[in-house]
């Protein structure tokens, strides 16, 4: 492995996990190489529309916890989505807008603590209905009003 001639000293220590979490077995063990990454994330071709190569829709984020919802929509980019929108509620989109510069930030109608309105369920179905994947939660919040947008638009 060619990271040991980077390494210097080094020193191994317990750092407390229980012994059963600790597999005895060695796992299965591959070189990440160039010519795997290019086997499995082909070149698209150059008159590729985006939204030909997926689409993702993603509902997340809130006032408070916008980095879970950029995060997100920054790995659905990266990992080769053409197309994400982020659904997220008012309050949050300005700064997720900012800062997420190749993803469709739109908003979802709040309560005034913040959670989903109940009238974001409809939204929510109505703008997954042209995406291939769906993502939901990250981000949300855990408000009762927020769950039950949540349930509406999974049922």
């Amino acid at each position: 492995y060619p990271g040991v001639i980077h390494a210097g000293e080094v020193r191994t220590a317990d750092i407390g996990m229980p012994k059963p979490m600790l597999s005895e077995e060695e796992g299965d063990r591959f070189v990440i190489t160039e010519e795997l990454v290019r086997d499995l994330l082909p070149l698209r071709p150059k008159n590729m529309h985006k939204g030909a190569a997926g689409r993702v829709t993603l509902a997340a984020g809130s006032e408070g916890y916008i980095g879970a919802a950029a995060l997100s929509g920054f790995a659905a980019v990266k990992g080769g989505a053409g197309l994400v929108t982020l659904l997220t509620p008012a309050g949050a989109r300005p700064l997720l807008a900012v800062k997420l510069t190749e993803v469709m930030v739109k908003s979802l109608p709040q309560t005034g603590t913040g959670g989903l309105s109940p009238d974001a369920a409809d939204l929510l179905i109505d703008e997954s209905k042209d995406g291939d994947v769906l993502a939901i939660g990250p981000g949300l919040g855990t408000s009762e009003e927020t769950q039950t947008v949540v349930r509406q638009a999974l049922l």
